[in-house]
């Protein structure tokens, strides 16, 4: 690489192969999570069930905080210490109770 200041090489250094590779598994091992065990609900997380919702999280955020009694917003959740999740029968049972025909 030349710098167009001073017309100076530098050397730019690749991480050596071995790094890259133990970088790669740890990221996949943060983010890989096994399958649930059979006949387990499938928990998803706000991210993914807004995702699956086609809303932003900042939506279901405020359903849950605004909206408590409504029965329009009424997704069932799961409070596990801050963490929120929500069953993929839940999401999919408030899909299709919105489904409308003409």
């Amino acid at each position: 690489m030349v710098n167009s200041r001073n017309k100076k090489t530098c050397k730019v250094s690749a991480a050596p192969p071995r790094a890259a590779e133990q970088a790669a598994e740890a990221v996949k091992t943060l983010t890989h999570r096994p399958p649930p065990p059979e006949g387990a609900e499938i928990l998803w997380d706000e991210r993914q069930a807004a995702a699956a919702l086609t809303l932003k999280p900042s939506t279901l955020n405020f359903w849950r905080s605004q909206h408590r009694g409504n029965p329009d917003y009424a997704l069932p959740y799961i409070k596990i210490g801050a963490a929120i999740r929500y069953r993929k029968s839940d999401v999919e049972k408030f899909i299709a109770d919105r489904l409308v025909t003409r």
